[in-house]
């Protein structure tokens, strides 16, 4: 609250968060300085989905789309899940590389989005909030091209197997959902969205 309160009266946010490593189930996450990173990898965001994910004991193909830094990607790849990760953002793509090289994990990595065609587009979001991009435009806040492409384009080995695709993507997520529908037919994967 402090933080946003500063940000909101002088426009500029103080320096508060360190770059911190977070443990989370064996795994290790290491989040940006000045950046919300810690609360998208702290024990307690989005418990459901991640005690579903713990839970799943068979392996399998975990897709990652929007994968932040790498809670997901990081949680199931040490549970020996193959993991094809999506994250357009370019600092936050960096971080996720990070947070797999730390846990000595191997993915399949694309630093870029998904969607229903294949285009450039712009993606916007504040530099200490980076788990919240949007493509909606604001001049307000930081922006960088990022490539977008079909799920369908992507994955030509359709997997057979257990297959989950996770989807969070801010608002997005219909269009990623147009862009997969051969992948969806042919694999029929468990959806969280």
């Amino acid at each position: 609250l402090l933080y946003y309160t500063f940000k909101q009266f002088f426009g500029k946010a103080p320096s508060l968060f360190p770059s911190m490593d977070i443990y989370l189930e064996g795994s290790i996450l290491k989040t940006r300085k000045n950046t919300l990173d810690f609360w998208t990898v702290w024990k307690s965001y989005e418990e459901e989905t991640t005690n579903y994910l713990l839970e799943k004991s068979n392996s399998g193909y975990f897709i990652d789309v929007g994968a932040n830094i790498g809670r997901y990607s990081v949680l199931m790849a040490k549970k020996g899940w193959n993991v094809i990760a999506f994250e357009p953002v370019k600092s936050t793509f960096n971080q996720l590389k990070t947070n797999l090289t730390l846990n000595d994990l191997d993915a399949e990595l694309y630093n870029m989005g998904l969607g229903e065609k294949k285009e450039e587009i712009s993606i916007y979001y504040d530099r200490e909030k980076h788990a919240e991009a949007s493509i909606i435009k604001d001049s307000q806040k930081e922006s960088e091209k990022i490539y977008i492409d079909r799920l369908d384009n992507l994955i030509n080995l359709f997997p057979k197997e257990n297959v989950i695709l996770k989807i969070d993507v801010e608002g997005f997520g219909s269009q990623v959902l147009k862009g997969a529908i051969n992948f969806i037919r042919k694999t029929r994967p468990t959806i969280i969205i």
